[in-house]
């Protein structure tokens, strides 16, 4: 939890704080999950985010917050995608 909120802090607020590489991350628990991860899943993680987002907060953070989940869910799916050993075709 402390990683993901120094990611966020970060990334909304300019806080030094996250060190690491979330791509690498994702690539790695998508291996270990026998590729299965999805789009649905970001956008599960997506609408939760939203909901929790409107539930505490208003104005321009909360919506910049929100544009930079979609940002992140887009980017992290594609590379998660890209990364996925390629079955060749017959």
């Amino acid at each position: 939890m402390r990683k993901l909120t120094d990611f966020w802090e970060t990334g909304l607020f300019g806080t030094p704080k996250y060190k690491g590489n979330p791509v690498l991350l994702h690539q790695h628990t998508d291996a270990k999950m026998n590729f299965t991860i999805e789009q649905e899943h970001f956008g599960r993680w997506l609408n939760l985010w939203f909901e929790t987002i409107d539930s505490l907060f208003v104005g321009a953070k909360a919506e910049r917050a929100k544009q930079a989940a979609r940002k992140m869910a887009t980017g992290q799916y594609l590379a998660i995608w890209n990364a996925r050993p390629r079955v060749e075709e017959t």
